[in-house]
């Protein structure tokens, strides 16, 4: 997934490859040493290939450790240590994390000099309590004017937000909340 968001950018020339256990090994060799600019990879892998002088990390100015908490649940502790040892300490390091469990900030604290939490959203990481779920059944034509429907006698414009999950391949068409198709 995040490979395919980086393919994005290699009409600027930038290349990347993707290392991942379960994968073919000798074909993300062969992509690592044609030379790439931007390497995603699971701790597993990416030791692996640095152990075999594959790849170095000594000019990878970047590190990106998405879904940290995850790999931490995954049992890759010792995979991510080894690698914040063998990349260089100048390096800018991210750390995504849903949850932010001890575990995570122990490392953010012992392997990142100044690091900051930047929260999005709330801290509460209970269910909201104040969302309510509609599923409704309803044909193709009826659809549209069913959600305006809901959308002018179920929010508050001023404080309510909506999200709508759209079912099937029809047209893609954004309306806003305060308009009708026909306008």
């Amino acid at each position: 997934q995040i490979k395919w968001e980086v393919d994005k950018y290699s009409y600027h020339g930038i290349s990347s490859a993707c290392v991942y256990g379960g994968g073919d090994r000798s074909e993300q060799v062969q992509q690592v040493r044609t030379g790439v600019d931007i390497v995603v990879a699971t701790p597993g892998r990416l030791n692996d290939l640095i152990e075999a002088n594959i790849l170095n990390l000594d000019e990878c100015s970047y590190l990106i450790l998405d879904e940290a908490d995850r790999m931490l649940d995954m049992g890759f502790e010792p995979q991510i240590k080894k690698v914040l040892l063998d990349i260089r300490p100048d390096r800018h390091t991210v750390m995504t994390s849903a949850t932010w469990p001890p575990g995570v900030r122990r490392i953010a604290h012992e392997y990142m000099n100044n690091s900051i939490i930047v929260n999005v959203g709330t801290l509460d990481l209970k269910a909201a309590t104040t969302v309510t779920q509609h599923i409704v059944m309803t044909t193709l034509e009826e659809k549209l004017e069913l959600l305006q429907e809901l959308i002018e006698t179920q929010l508050d414009h001023h404080h309510d937000k909506c999200l709508v999950s759209w079912g099937g391949r029809s047209q893609q068409t954004s309306y806003p909340v305060n308009s009708s198709p026909d306008t």
